[in-house]
């Protein structure tokens, strides 16, 4: 619509909203905020799909614009209303007194990136208005750009805004991505460029929104404090428990040198289930890392009744039901100081999936 033109690029123009054939299914109503409200009200009564609002000077601009976006809320009645613009946290009184002192006279502080052209392009505006909200300290600064298709449109009048986005994060040193609202407005291009700069690219809104959030979370992890250690002055006793389904035998229990030990230097015992407290423990003697078990240069000996009690729970499992477990894998199975008990520090257990349940 235009209330001047009858003709824009070859397509017809219409007068007013009432003039339309029919109730479109959504507006762009790019016009100043007093007419926006008046619009707005006509494609309400027209039923239209929804509208998106460009003007500015509603909230933002005070106490007039704050009685102005009631009525453009009143206007709209029950149709859908993207807008108007965006209104952001009171920013602080500094911040706010160094750049109303930048930007254009039409422009306000509470929101000073509603460019409205007047920056568009221009890099070192852009760099001025970038680095005074800058200062604000944020935990990272986002800039959305939705950049055209290079195939058919020109992304050189983009440049005054990246750029002036770039030299505002090195002058101020904050954490800053470009944000795109969906994952194909930004190019592998584009963002190549800016990650040399480091500034980071999202690539669209829901994956880049999750990404700033998985951040924020990585970093609260950090800064919490550590866990306390699940051991302290571990003397690195390991066995290794494997209970093994033999088609001819039956289940039976492989005792090892843990870790690597078991594989490097072939150090094991079997046993054929069932078997004692009593067996697990002549099957630890027998082993070629017995030495260090019973303790070794000035090493405290191994808990190796807490091993063979736990030896003896892994085949228990299997005792009660020997036809559910076709293998069992405790490695290591790390052995503390007598005493203190073992840890079974990974495990590994394959289930007979054609058993019954």
């Amino acid at each position: 619509m235009h209330p001047k033109k009858t003709e824009i690029l070859g397509r017809k123009v219409y007068r007013s909203v009432k003039d339309l054939p029919e109730s479109p299914d959504a507006a762009y109503v790019g016009v100043n905020r007093y007419l926006t409200i008046n619009i707005v009200r006509d494609l309400a009564e027209q039923e239209a799909g929804g509208a998106v609002c460009y003007a500015t000077g509603f909230i933002e601009a005070g106490e007039e614009g704050s009685e102005l976006q009631e009525r453009l809320l009143k206007a709209s009645g029950n149709m859908p209303l993207v807008g108007p613009d965006l209104s952001m946290p009171p920013l602080s009184d500094k911040v706010a007194q160094d750049l109303q002192a930048i930007i254009h006279d039409l422009m306000k502080a509470a929101n000073p990136f509603d460019f409205q052209m007047f920056d568009w392009n221009d890099e070192e505006s852009m760099a001025r208005n970038f680095t005074a909200f800058m200062t604000e300290k944020f935990d990272v600064a986002l800039c959305l750009l939705d950049y055209p298709r290079e195939d058919i449109c020109d992304q050189s009048t983009w440049a005054g805004a990246e750029r002036g986005f770039v030299c505002a994060t090195k002058e101020t040193g904050t954490k800053a991505a470009v944000l795109s609202t969906f994952s194909d407005t930004i190019s592998e291009e584009v963002a190549e460029r800016l990650m040399k700069d480091r500034v980071a690219t999202l690539a669209g809104i829901d994956a880049g929104v999750a990404g700033i959030q998985s951040a924020v979370d990585v970093g609260a992890a950090w800064r919490r404090p550590k866990s306390p250690p699940l051991l302290t002055g571990f003397d690195n006793s390991n066995v290794d428990a494997i209970e093994v389904l033999d088609e001819q035998f039956g289940p039976y229990l492989l005792v090892g040198g843990g870790g690597i030990l078991v594989e490097m230097m072939r150090d094991s015992v079997s046993l054929l289930l069932p078997t004692t407290n009593e067996w697990v423990l002549e099957a630890f003697s027998k082993l070629k890392c017995a030495p260090l078990l019973k303790g070794f240069r000035g090493a405290p000996p191994a808990d190796l009744e807490a091993a063979a009690g736990a030896i003896m729970a892994i085949a228990a499992m299997v005792e009660n039901d020997p036809e559910a477990i076709v293998e069992l894998d405790v490695n290591p199975l790390m052995v503390l100081a007598k005493g203190q008990g073992v840890v079974a520090a990974d495990a590994l257990i394959c289930l007979n999936q054609t058993g019954k349940d």
